[in-house]
């Protein structure tokens, strides 16, 4: 008679005997390939072609994951005069991630030996594609004198149409460059 399922027992040294089926008891046997080196190597070969394989094989993204964009690497550009004036000026502008920073060099050149020492106070604004002006900065230009007026703002490069230095007294333009 055959018995199925896992019975165990107790032998007369009260040592456990595993499962069995009927009176036998199940032992594990070793593989045929055990000890057999030529089945050991067709095994190892086995095994190293299913995980080329699956390392090959396996989903993954084509390239790796875009990082922030480049920024490329600001010029300086100069300034266009738009009314007469004493003044020179270079402008580099930066795009951010955050929007633009704008940096200036502006050289007030002496007008006379009379010229009022008192300066002329000017500003730096952002205009924008749509027509609005941001300030930026504001400084006085002495005679002979070199500034370095630098701001921010959160408009993208690509919004803004021109950089201007403006007269604060009268409101005029005096040097433009355009983007």
């Amino acid at each position: 008679m055959i018995t199925h399922g896992s019975q165990s027992s107790t032998d007369k040294n009260n040592e456990k005997k595993g499962p069995y089926i009927g009176e036998e008891p199940v032992t594990s046997k070793a593989p045929e390939s055990a000890g057999n080196p030529a089945a050991d190597g067709v095994a190892s070969a086995a095994a190293a072609v299913i995980a080329a394989l699956l390392l090959v094989l396996r989903p993954g993204p084509a390239e790796p994951p875009a990082g922030p964009p480049a920024i490329a690497a600001p010029t300086s550009l100069s300034m266009t005069p738009v009314a007469p004036s004493s003044l020179e000026a270079t402008v580099l502008v930066t795009s951010r991630g955050w929007g633009t920073r704008i940096e200036m060099t502006c050289t007030y050149r002496p007008e006379s030996p009379t010229a009022d020492d008192a300066g002329d106070e000017l500003a730096m604004f952002a205009v924008g594609r749509d027509g609005t002006r941001t300030q930026l900065a504001s400084w006085v230009a002495r005679d002979g004198a070199t500034a370095a007026p630098s701001g921010s703002t959160s408009m993208p490069v690509d919004q803004i149409a021109a950089v201007q230095i403006v007269a604060v007294d009268t409101g005029d333009v005096l040097l433009q460059r355009s983007l």
